[in-house]
């Protein structure tokens, strides 16, 4: 083949050409290529660099066009979807990563209810600012694009993909085009960041230039409701689709689903929460509103999915009612969904003491354990239980990432599962006249841990410790409390179980293993109150024991006792310290201090704790 160097005006000009139109200084140039160099590979090329010099300049043309008019169609959507984007995957986030949800009250607090920002207490300063951050950001945009807005009422003729061939023809406009759909993506992301007030306004904006709700808005409205808990306003709405929109909407399961799980919210005190996995605190022992509107709902023809039966289930605060909808959705319509029974466990642990009914529950749950199956879908509320069906869809992730995590929200939901209901055999309020079933509460343990391989959690094995201090096996107690330690599930900022050891031991009239209590407790740093330190304390009133007058100078070294401030703990350990005087036959103080160095005597040690009470400031007589 032969090589020759060609340099030719063709050539230069046509590469000059493929940079975007400017002008290169080009030195000589060789170029060694083959002399059948065809004319296709060269057009295939020319035609490759134009196409990215188009694009290019329309990228240009956008930038221009956004600084005589920020928000047009193409921008404003675009910037929606990609604030809806994140907000998405910052939630599914805590899926993949296996993040620990935090208590509703401490979401509550902190958070203000947004199971979209669930995070670990050193993270939610920087989310808060990133949700008002967020906030802010989109009522910006809304309050700058609606001064050039013109309004349509399309719900019954545009589909979404004539809407967008619009918007990219109006691309250059200086005006944005007002339509549900775009109504739709703010209400969606107010939702999210839990932003009522504007969900409100929103509304109202909508009212005064005669736009229409479609069933995805009547869905984001009714959520809204649910999130400040205002159930006649959902109802209200209901009544409104079904006579002014009926135009408009045609109602579905996917918004029963949502009004369902407003109405379960009737009859409680809780704003802001969530009804996907709260414990709901009861004031009425009935939810008639639920009720009425699950048998209109069944009776205009409606079929009910999973997550229908979840909320009837959940809104029920009837135990009875409970299991009779259990009944009828696993036997007349062959429904089978663990978060069913994650409600009824849950209610059972925190509101209904009955540990036969426990116990059924739990027999029914090994016996259709293979009948669960991933029920979410785009009819379900999938990931995100707050927003529409047709904007929570997972069509864009993969079928193994749905297995992975359809695996890892399923042991999510059994562990939740057994943990309510071993929680379900313990007796409120340190009941002891109850009879605990101890063999249950460990066949639902070992059935957790060894079965479905399931790993333990602080709040089973705090459960364990429970049930054996009430039997007054410290033993076993003492083992679970290092298991924890070495699993890492003990939290020092939580007592109960120490309190619960220290009560036990108390209704054995043990001191020495009181003692023990509090010597872990220190050594763990677990944060103590006065309680505590007083139920200790109490016990040791005609005590000649040493141990308690050590504990008490590590609980002022500690920080937990000020002298100043617990007169009534003085008067205990000055009664603990004659007491040893009067034991070891000491008249007055001058009869310590005559003892060698190394003299391990409990006389010795008394000398020495009685410096260490001097050092703290305490008078002793």
């Amino acid at each position: 083949m032969l090589n020759s160097t060609i340099l030719t005006k063709k050539i230069l000009s046509s590469m000059m050409a493929h940079r975007d139109g400017k002008s290169l200084l080009l030195g000589t140039m060789k170029i060694h290529c083959c002399p059948l160099l065809t004319l296709q590979r060269r057009n295939y090329a020319s035609s490759f660099h134009q196409d990215h010099k188009a694009k290019h300049e329309q990228n240009i043309a956008l930038l221009l066009n956004q600084f005589t008019t920020r928000w047009n169609d193409v921008t404003l959507r675009s910037e929606l979807s990609l604030i809806r984007r994140k907000l998405v995957n910052f939630q599914q986030s805590f899926l993949k990563n296996d993040r620990t949800i935090l208590s509703t009250s401490n979401i509550k607090q902190a958070l203000q209810g947004s199971q979209y920002y669930l995070a670990h207490p050193y993270e939610r300063k920087t989310v808060l600012q990133e949700r008002q951050y967020l906030i802010n950001q989109v009522n910006n945009m809304f309050q700058e694009a609606k001064m050039g807005a013109c309004f349509t009422d399309n719900n019954m003729t545009e589909s979404n993909e004539l809407i967008s061939q619009n918007a990219t023809k109006t691309t250059r406009a200086k005006e944005t085009t007002f339509d549900i759909h775009v109504f739709n993506m703010f209400f969606d992301i107010y939702i999210r960041l839990r932003s009522t007030e504007h969900v409100w306004e929103l509304e109202q904006y909508m009212e005064q230039h005669n736009i229409k709700p479609n069933l995805t808005t009547l869905i984001f409205l009714t959520d809204a409701c649910r999130i400040e808990n205002k159930i006649e306003k959902a109802v209200q709405y209901y009544r409104m689709a079904v006579t002014k929109w009926s135009d408009t909407i045609t109602l579905d399961t996917s918004y029963w689903n949502h009004l369902l799980s407003a109405l379960a919210l009737s009859g409680t005190d809780n704003m802001s929460k969530d009804t996907s996995n709260t414990a709901l605190s009861v004031i009425s022992q009935d939810n008639a509103l639920l009720a009425k509107y699950f048998s209109i709902m069944i009776d205009s023809g409606y079929e009910p999915d999973e997550d229908t039966f979840r909320f009837v289930i959940l809104g029920s605060r009837n135990i009875d009612d409970m299991m009779n909808t259990l009944d009828l959705m696993e036997n007349q319509y062959g429904l089978y969904y663990l978060k069913c029974y994650d409600s009824i466990s849950m209610f059972l642990a925190n509101n209904h003491f009955d540990p036969s009914m426990a116990s059924n529950l739990y027999q029914r749950l090994v016996k259709n354990r293979k009948r669960f199956k991933d029920s979410r879908s785009q009819t379900s509320f999938a990931l995100d239980q707050s927003s529409a069906k047709t904007l929570g869809s997972t069509d864009d992730v993969s079928p193994t990432e749905q297995a992975l995590e359809f695996q890892h929200g399923l042991k999510l939901e059994l562990t939740s599962v057994f943990e309510h209901l071993i929680h379900a055999f313990i007796p409120p309020n340190n009941n002891l006249t109850t009879e605990l079933n101890f063999d249950m509460i460990l066949t639902i343990y070992d059935h957790a841990v060894t079965v479905e391989k399931l790993k333990p959690t602080s709040h089973m094995m705090e459960d364990l410790i429970d049930a054996y201090c009430r039997v007054g096996n410290m033993k076993e107690a003492w083992i679970i409390l290092k298991r924890m330690k070495e699993l890492k599930l003990f939290k020092n900022n939580s007592m109960r179980i120490h309190w619960k050891m220290l009560l036990s031991y108390k209704r054995q009239n043990d001191l020495k293993g009181a003692s023990t209590v509090m010597k872990d407790a220190l050594e763990s740093r677990v944060k103590l109150n006065d309680a505590i330190i007083r139920l200790y304390f109490e016990l040791f009133k005609d005590s000649d024991a040493m141990e308690p007058l050590v504990i008490f100078c590590s609980l002022i070294d500690a920080g937990f006792v000020n002298i100043t401030q617990h007169r009534h703990l003085i008067s205990i350990i000055l009664s603990v310290y004659g007491n040893l005087k009067k034991k070891f036959g000491i008249i007055t103080d001058q009869h310590l201090g005559r003892f060698e160095a190394d003299d391990q005597s409990d006389l010795f040690r008394f000398q020495k704790i009685s410096e260490l009470l001097r050092e703290r400031g305490i008078r002793l007589r």
